[in-house]
């Protein structure tokens, strides 16, 4: 199912890709959880659906058993330049982690039949959908049971000037307001009974490899729990594809906690 919706964090239109469960049309009273699917860099919303076959592993986990059945929403990221880093940006433009956290979860929980709760509530995403994920769930941390990253980028302080450098100023304005939207950099900051389940993987072989290893030491030293696995691989479809199942697993077993 493909919809637009008008965003007033956006002051524009914004398209989104929904999967919707088996079952979902007959059971009419019954509701789901959401997972809040996340796309890269110059990506869009038909990239996990088409791309990452996102339909396909969902439907066959939920035949299996291996998840609950669950509503899927993959929406794009705001389609500036080569990607919006999901935040709200420096120069007051647009707010691109308000499309998702506000605008996106309210139309939502407005127009399917979705459990609009935290415990019903996950996000996931990758490369630059995965600091998308991390940043939205962790400060917006009473909506979401649990997050997940594949191949995510945690420091915008050291990476932005690599990736975004043609924009950095627009989106981030100071190296302290990138620090703000940098996971590594603050997330000692989030109280310890507030923080949902977190879960990042990389594959050995990811340019963003050595990054996750210091986000998951950061981690480790401050003893925040979290899930974190290593994987062949690179930064690449074939890699996200294969561990999309890995994160459903995962968001899975922290709902049913």
């Amino acid at each position: 199912m493909v919809d637009g919706i008008q965003s007033e964090a956006l002051q524009g239109r914004a398209t989104i890709w929904v999967y919707l469960p088996p079952g979902y049309d007959d059971n009419t009273d019954r509701r789901y959880p959401v997972l809040y699917l996340l796309h890269g860099a110059w990506g869009w919303e038909w990239d996990w659906p088409c791309k990452g076959s996102a339909a396909e592993t969902a439907g066959r986990m939920i035949d299996s058993g291996e998840i609950e059945p669950i509503i899927i929403v993959m929406p794009n990221d705001g389609l500036r330049k080569m990607g919006t880093l999901y935040v709200n940006w420096a120069d007051g433009s647009a707010r691109y982690e308000d499309w998702i956290a506000c605008d996106l979860v309210a139309y939502i929980d407005s127009n399917l039949r979705t459990k609009a709760e935290r415990d019903g509530r996950c996000i996931t995403g990758l490369s630059m959908g995965g600091l998308g994920a991390v940043n939205i769930g962790l400060r917006n941390r009473l909506m979401y049971r649990s997050i997940a990253s594949h191949s995510g980028l945690f420091d915008l302080v050291e990476d932005a000037g690599h990736f975004w450098r043609e924009f950095q100023d627009q989106a981030l304005g100071t190296p302290e307001r990138a620090a703000q939207n940098s996971p590594l950099r603050y997330v000692a900051n989030i109280p310890a009974n507030e923080r949902p389940a977190l879960y990042i993987d990389c594959g050995v072989d990811d340019f963003l490899f050595q990054g996750n290893r210091d986000m998951h030491a950061r981690l480790e030293s401050l003893g925040i729990a979290h899930t974190y696995n290593e994987f062949p691989g690179a930064h690449t479809w074939e890699y996200w594809t294969e561990h999309l199942r890995e994160s459903l697993a995962f968001h899975f077993g922290s709902l049913r906690a």
